[in-house]
């Protein structure tokens, strides 16, 4: 989304352009607010499909890979390989991440523990496959089967990408009256500045429009939501988890008033 703000340099390629990006983010006065108060879990978005190159995938993309047609398509002459290596090492430099393993430098799938309160498991999908549960049914089904064959109720799955706002019931087969069936919830939340997957700058009359078809055409779909850009926080104790969904009134401006969605 237009947000008013530039970024320095050319589409990213080499370890210099990957460098001064990952620099201009951090002048961000909000950002550097929210790093100074609070612990960052971090994913691999900032070296995937939206850094490395749109929409890739661990071979690269039509435009950019490691063919001579591929290599050319940045100004830089770097190949899709060179571009990945150059953006996984900027990304250790700048986040706040350790490397899971010596020998593996892609790999940031990780596993942490709560004290007793929860575990928490990083999945690390986006250089692999499109991470969207619908394109990958049997991979959906053997999670499913994992869960439900070892009598695990209290899974939560935090999802993003979309764009948008997604509450779900977790369930291959489903009573929508009583909710039998369903062993875990999955929470989608929106983005902060990326256009609606609905439509951009869809008012947010018109995307209820498409949330209610959504919702009346998936039982186990809960609350669907996909005008306001935003976020959804999490409070956990030993008995519940509730997740609280906010939306921001205008992505351009610091500071921008919160409504409560959900």
């Amino acid at each position: 989304a237009n947000i008013g703000r530039v970024t320095l340099g050319r589409e990213l390629a080499t370890i210099k352009d990957y460098r001064q990006r990952l620099n201009q983010y951090r002048t961000d006065d909000s950002l550097a607010c929210a790093h100074q108060h609070n612990p960052w879990i971090t994913d691999d978005h900032e070296n995937s499909s939206s850094e490395v190159a749109d929409n890739a995938w661990k071979a690269g993309t039509t435009n950019s890979n490691d063919t001579e047609i591929g290599c050319s398509f940045s100004d830089s002459g770097a190949c899709f390989t060179d571009r990945k290596l150059a953006a996984i090492r900027a990304y250790h430099e700048w986040m706040p991440i350790r490397q899971v393993t010596a020998d593996d430098k892609l790999r940031i799938w990780r596993n942490f523990q709560i004290g007793k309160l929860l575990d928490l498991t990083m999945l690390d999908t986006r250089e692999l496959i499109i991470d969207a549960w619908d394109g990958y049914r049997k991979n959906r089904a053997r999670v499913f089967d994992h869960l439900s064959n070892r009598s695990i109720s209290n899974t939560v799955i935090l999802s993003g990408d979309s764009h948008d706002n997604w509450v779900s019931d977790l369930a291959p087969s489903y009573d929508e009256v009583t909710g039998n069936g369903a062993f875990g919830v999955e929470f989608g939340g929106t983005a902060v500045t990326s256009p609606s997957s609905f439509g951009t700058n869809i008012s947010p009359t018109d995307a209820d429009v498409i949330s209610r078809g959504f919702v009346a055409q998936n039982p186990e779909l809960q609350w669907s939501e996909g005008s306001f850009r935003g976020f959804f926080t999490l409070t956990v104790d030993p008995e519940t988890l509730n997740a609280t969904f906010y939306g921001m009134k205008n992505i351009s401006t610091y500071f921008s008033q919160l409504t409560w969605l959900f």
